[in-house]
């Protein structure tokens, strides 16, 4: 497991404060300017455009981490289904050049057109706002479990996870 501080997500910097599921190859975060309230996203640790260019175990443990982001996501959002998309390329709309996965989750009547959330990914421009003054994550020091903040527009969820 890595020690870093930060992840490169593309030219950007993720403080590892900000991130909720870190493995052997990937981390997750949450999306500061959501589509829809849960919008996370799933990236490889090592700094590649394309799937293509992961290893494949780097490949095998991105979507174990999405499948597990995505349980977590699909029940705290109590979500009726979820968009798991890659934009893998500059053509395929990819706004930073590093392997992502968009986990979001969805509801009855979101979108007016189901596929408008397409449109509204192909719009997407990651940007990190001034996130220095928010707390992302703390350790109970009587049950020894971290709690992450899933934000969306109002507010945040917590959720307990082992921070082992």
């Amino acid at each position: 497991m890595s020690l870093a501080k930060i992840f490169n997500f593309g030219a950007h910097k993720i403080p590892v404060a900000h991130t909720f599921h870190v493995t052997d190859h990937c981390y997750s975060f949450v999306n500061l300017k959501p589509i829809v309230d849960g919008h996370v996203l799933v990236s490889s640790k090592r700094s590649v455009a394309r799937l293509c260019e992961l290893t494949e175990e780097e490949h095998s443990d991105l979507w174990r981490a999405v499948r597990a982001v995505s349980k977590v996501v699909e029940q705290v959002y109590r979500a009726n289904a979820l968009n798991i998309s890659v934009q893998d390329g500059k053509e395929a709309g990819q706004s930073v050049a590093h392997v992502h996965v968009h986990i979001l989750p969805r509801h009855t009547g979101d979108f007016t057109e189901n596929d408008e959330v397409y449109e509204k990914l192909e719009d997407f421009e990651f940007t990190i706002p001034e996130i220095d003054s928010i707390k992302v994550f703390e350790r109970s020091p009587n049950t020894g479990t971290c709690t992450y903040p899933f934000f969306n527009y109002l507010q945040y969820i917590n959720i307990a996870v082992s921070c082992s």
